[in-house]
């Protein structure tokens, strides 16, 4: 059975995973916290985050090597609760509770349930979907159980043999006896999903520094594009105001031009009627001097 809400809390990620696995280190159970909630925090945050998570819930535990897992039986108290909500087959709402919800409490450090985003309780193992884990998680829980061969193997998680070798020479927590036997070494594990971890944090800084320096880089292109736009339509009003008074002057000189023409022309008529009054002259005073007697002494 399969629930597509979400659930509640850190405390039933926790669950839901250690339900899975027979057990897994802090280091581990960061990554599948990861990915379902804290996104933006650092992995140092969200390993204080479980730690602190798994030492408050008393249905949590660590084994003789450190590992967490979760006591599976329960508390006898809500053993009535677990077979209604069995019986039933669908998530309940607890609603006898007492003033200090003392019972939602104990629920909450009970393995068998988690609480939805709803309210209500569901079984653990109902919000439990194998097709959420990889290949390489399905086959390091069936190491964690007992050590089989690569056929065993292929069988328990439903793959073909080529894939499931393809996995186990890929990673260096997977170790093959001298019998054939493949078997998993926890300890190496939790320092490659440490290492892992790390890595995903240095990477996630990196695309940060690169992702606000191209933002800058952008932010820096726009002001100069906005700052040459408005450089270049202030040329265009000071060339449009330049053109303006280029016209304006242009008007004037043309008027002046004008002016001077028809002044020229004036002065060329008058200097031609000068002309001809002073050859009128010449000619009156030709005549006079023709017509008068000559003078004897």
């Amino acid at each position: 059975m399969r629930l597509a809400k979400n659930l509640n809390s850190l405390t039933d990620i926790l669950k839901t995973v250690l339900c899975y696995f027979p057990c897994m280190s802090e280091e581990e159970l960061v990554g599948y916290v990861r990915a379902k909630m804290l996104k933006e925090f650092s992995y140092k945050e969200i390993l204080e985050k479980t730690r602190n998570c798994l030492k408050q819930n008393p249905c949590f535990y660590q084994n003789e090597e450190g590992f967490w897992a979760v006591r599976k039986e329960g508390i006898r108290e809500n053993d009535s609760f677990f077979k209604q909500v069995l019986i039933s087959k669908k998530p309940q709402k607890y609603t006898l509770k007492d003033k200090k919800n003392k019972k939602v409490q104990q629920l909450s450090r009970d393995s068998r349930f988690v609480q939805l985003d709803d309210g209500s309780w569901a079984l653990t193992y109902w919000v439990i979907n194998e097709s959420d884990f990889l290949l390489r998680e399905k086959i390091a829980r069936e190491l964690m159980i007992e050590e089989l061969t690569l056929e065993e193997l292929a069988k328990r998680v439903n793959t073909s043999p080529e894939k499931v070798l393809k996995i186990l020479k890929k990673y260096p927590f997977f170790e093959q006896n001298g019998y054939g036997y493949y078997k998993l070494d926890l300890r190496l594990k939790k320092v490659y999903a440490q290492a892992s971890l790390k890595y995903m944090d240095a990477l996630k800084k990196l695309k940060k520094f690169y992702a606000d320096k191209k933002g800058k880089v952008s932010a820096e292109v726009l002001a100069q594009a906005r700052e040459a736009l408005e450089q270049a339509a202030a040329v265009q009003l000071l060339q449009r105001k330049n053109q303006e008074e280029i016209n304006e002057l242009s008007e004037k000189i043309a008027e002046k031009d004008f002016l001077l023409a028809l002044r020229r022309e004036e002065l060329i008529r008058m200097s031609r009627e000068n002309e001809k009054l002073r050859r009128k002259a010449d000619s009156i005073l030709y005549q006079c001097r023709s017509g008068m007697p000559a003078i004897s002494g």
